[in-house]
């Protein structure tokens, strides 16, 4: 790798960006006048950020106490609410009007024989009552309706009588009219402060204690000040939007840099010169880092300024009270935030250049943002969420785990940091080098840098599939049935119900096997080829092998089993899971017996899987450049259709062994084989029980284990160490033989028979 050349290809590709407006306007301009833009917009609306005064009317307020006061004039009583409330609510008792609401509605109550007037309840009304009153509370602009109970009244000179009775103040709220929850809750805390003055002037005229009523009080403390509130909101705040802008920044130079050199005409010439693709590469993807980092520093330094200008001239308002309460971001998490952005920012880039080189044209080049972005921003926001947090799990999810290591390094969690950031820069780092490698090779594809820009339609498409179907699909056909399969699989888990028998389990089991995983398979092996035997990989192995695979599948389950219990350790199902998991086991206890176990969870999931991912999808990705790459990203789409996550990791290692053994056979015989035996000695592991007792000759190989009330068998280390070293030493076997040739594999076009290739070399 010649570095001078990547040097000259940066410098150009940047000098060529710093001369497009465009790029120059959305990465560095645009982030310098948005947020003072803002704050601008910010400062001339706070003013009209106040509430609006909502209309609470009284029905029945000539009931209420006069001793302790509720309502005075138009409005509730000082006191009870602080006077930014009090102000906001303007109480109407008018008699009249209040009388014919009350009549109206009582008239409507009685009709029914059941009902009684003293027993009314608004909450029990018809619909065509409830109707009447939201027309009312329109018609009169009547936010809230408050009803004082008919019993509620005040005898003598005492102030709820010498026997009160429990009556229902019932608050009527209009949720068509944007004011009228809010005001129906303040109208609630002023009842609740009222009833707590009501309580406390009863106990004092019978000469009580006020404290019999509250025996004790309630006192939440906050050990954190109030900067580290602040510090801990940026904390979740600022790694989010930073990743966001150095997305959004990484893409539109990708775009420039690939679909825009294809319209200028540019790309042949570069692609024409001395420089390796790789480092072509290299250089564009260290452009456009920079501009991505460029995007994500200058709207951070732009957001931070303007919120240190504006926020001191807010005002109080409720929205903007609640911004200043925020505060500014920390300076101290700034430094933080741009080192952890550096290998997430190249990452981005390589992703986006790496699908930037699809697009035929700027125009087509941005529709592939929405698809980067819906992959992406899960990611970055569970990092947000209230319930995940930094731990070995996690610190293997990526972007996720960094996004949450800056989070716990803003915050102060040194000792956290220091724990789980070997495993977060790890996986950084390789999936930054995994994008680049994939940038790379996509520029090595003519076919994907120069696509022709044919119109798309339905049957020219299906003519042109069946014209110049090969011998085994292509890369796009894999990744359809892929698609098709998590589609149908999930139409089908909304369909069905937890079951409640072992014959409707099984049903369900059978179904989503054959007709989510097999059927889409094996049709598009029969439309999109031309041999749909030899792409399903339906070939005879040799017996050796056959029983090698079965052998390996045995020797190989002790430490799968370990590697499970690793997996179930670092990422722990949840309790929902937990308990489903229970009572799909008594339905599975339930079943007739160990052979149709056998058969719903063994046979029929190796023989329909299989064919999928070891088959169809296999064929399909084998013209990647390295089989490797077939292996891993077929492995990673048989684990991707799993439900559970932990399954999911458990089947993509298990399905690097698959498909190693496809590859070197030739078949996916032998890999039915060993996902059948493997799956097998899962359901007998869990059914047998005795194995590890003291007289039984399993006992230096296995053991039980209690866990949650229940037992388990499991492998004792020395069998564990044992059986892997074997394993691995029959697979270095299976890897050494020989490939079975494809004598069909030529995956020639029909536009060019063997005669037609004959006839020309004789010319």
């Amino acid at each position: 790798m010649n570095w001078k050349n990547i040097k000259f290809i940066f410098q150009r590709e940047i000098i060529d960006q710093l001369r497009d407006r465009r790029t120059l306007f959305t990465i560095l301009v645009l982030p310098l006048i948005l947020y003072p833009l803002l704050g601008t917009v910010l400062l001339q609306t706070a003013q009209f950020m106040h509430k609006t005064p909502a209309t609470v009317w009284v029905v029945g307020a000539d009931r209420l106490p006069q001793a302790i006061k509720l309502i005075e004039g138009d409005r509730f009583v000082e006191g009870l609410a602080d006077v930014a409330t009090l102000k906001a609510l303007q109480v109407e008792t008018n008699q009249e009007m209040s009388q014919n609401i009350e009549q109206t509605i009582l008239k409507r109550w009685t009709r029914h024989e059941s009902n009684n007037a003293d027993e009314f309840k608004l909450s029990n009304l018809d619909v065509e009552l409830k109707r009447w009153i939201q027309e009312k509370m329109n018609l009169h602009h009547i936010d809230v309706l408050l009803w004082v109970p008919m019993d509620f009244r005040q005898a003598g000179d005492s102030i709820m009588g010498s026997e009160p009775t429990i009556s229902n103040f019932q608050i009527i709220v209009n949720s068509a009219r944007d004011k009228s929850p809010l005001a129906g809750a303040d109208v609630h805390r002023i009842l609740g402060n009222w009833r707590a003055q009501l309580i406390e002037a009863n106990f004092t005229e019978r000469k009580l204690s006020f404290n019999l009523a509250f025996p004790f009080a309630i006192e939440a403390v906050d050990v954190v000040e109030g900067s580290l509130k602040q510090v801990a909101v940026w904390a979740k705040i600022l790694p989010f939007v930073v990743m966001l802008w150095a997305l959004t920044g990484a893409f539109y130079p990708a775009i420039d840099l690939c679909a825009g050199e294809k319209e200028r005409g540019t790309l042949e010439t570069l692609l024409s010169s001395p420089a390796a693709r790789s480092e072509i590469v290299l250089g564009k993807w260290m452009t456009i880092m920079v501009f991505s980092v460029s995007n994500a520093v200058l709207n951070l330094f732009s957001m931070t300024l303007t919120g240190l200008l504006v926020l001191k001239n807010l005002s109080g308002a409720a929205p903007v009270g609640v911004i200043s309460q925020i505060g500014l971001p920390p300076v101290s998490a700034i430094p933080w935030i741009v080192i952890g952005l550096l290998p997430v920012a190249a990452m981005f880039s390589a992703l986006a250049l790496a699908l930037a080189s699809f697009a035929r044209s700027s125009k087509e080049g941005q529709y592939y943002l929405i698809p980067l972005l819906m992959a992406l921003l899960p990611l970055m926001m569970l990092s947000i969420m209230p319930s995940t947090s930094l731990d070995l799990g996690t610190s293997f999810i990526p972007v996720t785990g960094m996004m949450l290591l800056l989070r716990n390094m803003i915050e102060g969690n040194h000792g956290l940091v220091l724990q789980f950031a070997c495993p977060v820069l790890a996986t950084t780092i390789a999936c930054c080098w995994l994008s680049v490698r994939w940038a790379v090779s996509q520029f090595n594809n003519e076919n994907v840098l120069f696509r022709s820009s044919d119109q798309f339609g339905v049957t020219i498409w299906f003519k042109q599939v069946m014209r110049d179907r090969g011998m085994k699909p292509a890369i796009g056909h894999a990744v359809l049935c892929f698609i098709t399969i998590l589609i149908v699989k999930f139409f089908l888990g909304l369909a069905v119900t937890m079951p409640g028998s072992w014959g409707e389990f099984a049903k369900q089991i059978l179904i989503i096997q054959i007709a989510a995983i097999a059927v889409p398979a094996i049709l598009m092996a029969a439309i999109l080829t031309r041999c749909a035997k030899d792409t399903l990989r339906l070939k005879t192995a040799r017996p050796g092998i056959m029983a090698a695979s079965v052998l390996l599948a045995i020797m190989l389950y002790p430490s799968l089993a370990f590697v499970g219990k690793l997996v179930m350790h670092v990422y722990p199902p949840s309790a929902e899971l937990q308990l489903l998991e229970l009572s799909l086991g008594a339905i599975i206890d339930s079943a007739p017996g160990i052979i149709a176990v056998l058969v719903v969870f063994a046979l029929v999931p190796a023989v329909c899987e299989e064919l999928a991912f070891r088959g169809f999808m296999l064929s399909g990705l084998e013209s990647l450049r390295g089989r490797w790459s077939a292996v891993l990203l077929t492995s990673l789409f048989f684990g991707a259709t799993h439900a559970v996550f932990q399954q999911s990791i458990m089947a993509f290692i298990i399905g690097v062994v698959l498909g190693v053994i496809a590859l070197r056979t030739g078949s996916i015989l032998p890999c039915i084989l060993f996902h059948l035996t493997h799956n097998g000695m899962t359901v007998v592991m869990s059914r047998v029980r005795g194995l590890a007792s003291s007289d039984s000759p399993f006992r230096w190989f296995l053991q039980e284990v209690e866990s949650d009330g229940r037992v388990y068998v499991e492998f004792q280390p020395i069998a564990i160490v044992g059986m892997a070293i074997l394993a691995t030493l029959l697979l270095a076997w299976i890897w050494k033989q020989k490939p079975r040739q494809d004598l069909t594999h030529s995956d020639r076009s029909p536009q060019f028979p063997e005669e037609l290739l004959i006839s020309t070399h004789s010319r």
